[in-house]
């Protein structure tokens, strides 16, 4: 027969815990419930599982009961009260990641206490108890919204850590009070990874730690964070649903009156103008060198691949250097000829066609000169001919000779 206590609440362990690792074993004999209190400065910096045994030595878990909660788990990572039904033997705790050093304490009770277990199956759509929970929020397609705006209070000493499960949320949104601190990030909590966000108070670039009396943004890009103090103080945090979106936070920044800083392009710092204010395009190549972009500027390239600019007057007008024809002057060796000392200073160049006249080549205009001078040949041949014999008779016009040549090649 089993022995029953008198007392219904009979301490059966108190210790802190420092390490990782298992405790020795916990006899539930006499007791129906066991209810587990766990206590810590700095919360979710640890997770503890629960097991359970009738030989001491095939450990299984437990489920466990959160006494602020309406579901089971299996394994603890907040400081509170839980409680577990006494179903093996023994009991132990097993320890699979700490930060800093835990309290805990367990009772064995002889009476029954909260049990959530019922509840938790009649949220099971899988079982018919046609429960109905009034007051959830949904949404228009009737599926539950999600918690938003879970607070987390923020506080620390100097060179001490607060970690923050970041489970079922998209960012954090963090405000200072008097702490300061870097934030980094991890899904293990053994590497850790610098995080960036955005001050929502000061428009500025992405930062990767928060000061003291100001307000940042953060994404829930893994499951923990990590704030690492480097000033004690206090602040809170909130854990939203609502996407991080640094578009948002721009978007408003630019309908304000506060100014937009545009630090990075493509992941690369932006180069001005040469005036603050102003954006360069394509990049800054300095005359007589390579060029190492694609640069957008007027210029050219000389002879041997360096980048040169175009010379121009005071007022923008080409200067072009060369070798004038019927002068002693010369310029750049095969460059385009100017006529110097007029006003304009105006570049030698053709401002039409000259290859062609009125649609004839250089050779057929040729030809048409010899043509003619045949035809002047033969007049002044036909000339004493036409005085002895009078004037009268009739000499071939030119026309015909140009309608029939082959008189000048006999």
């Amino acid at each position: 027969m089993a022995y029953f206590p008198q007392n219904d609440a009979v301490q059966l362990l108190s210790t802190s815990i420092t390490s990782t690792g298992v405790s020795s074993a916990i006899n539930t004999a006499g007791f129906a419930q066991i209810s587990i209190d766990l206590s810590q400065s700095y919360p979710n910096a640890f997770e503890i599982y629960i097991e359970g045994s009738n030989d001491q030595t095939y450990w299984f878990p437990l489920l466990i009961n959160n006494l602020s909660e309406i579901s089971l788990t299996d394994h603890i990572e907040t400081a509170g009260i839980y409680f577990v039904r006494s179903s093996t033997q023994y009991i132990r705790y097993n320890v699979q990641s700490i930060l800093s050093p835990t309290n805990i304490t367990l009772v064995g009770r002889t009476s029954v206490g909260p049990d959530v277990s019922a509840l938790t199956t009649a949220f099971n759509p899988d079982n018919p108890l046609n429960v109905s929970v009034q007051g959830l929020a949904k949404d228009s397609s009737n599926a539950l919204i999600l918690s938003d705006n879970k607070l987390i209070p923020l506080f620390g000493e100097v060179n001490s850590v607060q970690i923050i499960d970041c489970t079922g949320y998209n960012s954090i949104s963090l405000e200072s009070v008097t702490c300061a601190g870097s934030i980094t990030c991890s899904d293990n909590q053994q590497t850790w990874f610098a995080l960036s966000g955005i001050n929502t108070v000061q428009a500025g670039a992405y930062v990767t730690a928060i000061a003291a009396a100001s307000s940042y943004n953060f994404p829930c890009l893994k499951r923990y964070i990590k704030i690492t103090y480097t000033t004690g103080g206090i602040g809170s945090a909130y854990l939203k649903y609502q996407p991080w979106n640094y578009g948002n936070y721009l978007t408003t920044t630019l309908q304000g009156t506060s100014a937009v800083n545009l630090t990075q392009l493509s992941g690369t710092t932006q180069v001005t103008g040469g005036l603050a204010g102003t954006q360069a395009i394509g990049g800054a190549s300095a005359v007589g060198v390579a060029p190492t972009y694609n640069y957008l500027g007027i210029g050219g390239i000389d002879s041997s691949g360096l980048l040169r600019r175009l010379l121009t007057d005071s007022i923008g007008r080409l200067t072009v250097s060369g070798t004038v024809p019927g002068a002693n002057t010369s310029g750049a060796s095969g460059g385009v000829g100017a006529i110097p000392g007029t006003m304009q200073n105006s570049p030698a160049l053709n401002v039409q066609d000259t290859t062609q006249l009125e649609g004839q080549t250089q050779i057929e205009l040729l030809a048409q000169i010899l043509l003619e001078l045949r035809i002047l040949n033969q007049q002044i041949y036909d000339l004493p001919f036409l005085q002895n014999n009078g004037i009268a008779t009739n000499p071939t016009p030119p026309e015909l000779y140009r309608l029939e040549q082959s008189i000048f090649t006999q």
